[in-house]
């Protein structure tokens, strides 16, 4: 039989794309396995330590820890190098020196590079610099300098990582979007949309992590059907 490759493509969102781990629970629980994801923003964060091997109940945990991070009362959102900066540190005590490569899938962050005024995809060398680089919204975390160049926030390239996923070798792609701005010719990269409901949430609304769990369990199931008949169709 031949083997396919299931592409899972995270959008941005910030705290929405805490619904990303129910569809990612749905997954799990019916046997589809995921090959590669691509993520952005929020959608890097998940991907890193899904990559990495983490359940999704483990990644539940890391999004209570990271709210309480993000609210502390020392840490106001106004002082963006200060909350970038702890972020940096909250993936560095997870992940330390591991490198892309080094995970237990592939995974290809999506960011833009300031510098060259170009979009580029992290799929190599340390995992921190690039979830860091990739949550980096504009207003909220100072844009990473790296190697020369200042990258930020990837969240609104997401038509693009669909593409990065069928270059990748994705044969079947399942895009998870939970994006504030939409995505152009989504339906026609995807092959499968899931659109948790979570247009009521803000960004920073972390503390919702049951609600915005419940609200991609229930997208997630809305085409589990169809992601299992298309994977045996493909085999």
């Amino acid at each position: 039989m031949k083997n396919i490759k299931v592409g899972l493509v995270l959008s941005g969102g910030g705290a929405r794309g805490l619904a990303h781990l129910g569809v990612l629970s749905v997954l799990e629980e019916h046997g589809v396995v995921v090959d590669l994801v691509v993520g952005a923003s929020f959608g890097s964060i998940v991907a890193g330590y899904y990559g990495m091997g983490c359940t999704v109940d483990d990644i539940k945990k890391k999004a209570a820890e990271y709210e309480m991070m993000i609210t502390q009362q020392d840490i106001r959102l106004r002082h963006w190098f200060f909350v970038g900066q702890k972020a940096e540190e909250f993936f560095r005590r997870d992940f330390g020196d591991t490198r892309i490569e080094e995970l237990r899938l592939p995974v290809f962050i999506l960011t833009i590079d300031l510098t060259s005024s170009e979009m580029y995809v992290f799929k190599e060398g340390p995992i921190v610099p690039a979830m860091r680089a990739s949550s980096s919204f504009p207003g909220l975390f100072e844009p990473l300098l790296w190697k020369g160049h200042r990258y930020i926030d990837g969240g609104i390239l997401n038509s693009m990582m669909l593409k990065v996923a069928k270059d990748s070798g994705a044969d079947l792609i399942i895009f998870s979007d939970v994006s504030v701005f939409g995505v152009v010719y989504r339906k026609t990269l995807a092959d499968f949309l899931i659109e948790p409901s979570v247009k009521k949430m803000r960004p920073l609304d972390f503390h919702k992590i049951e609600e915005a769990f419940t609200r991609g369990r229930e997208a997630g199931y809305a085409h589990i059907d169809g992601i299992i008949d298309a994977v045996c169709t493909l085999q």
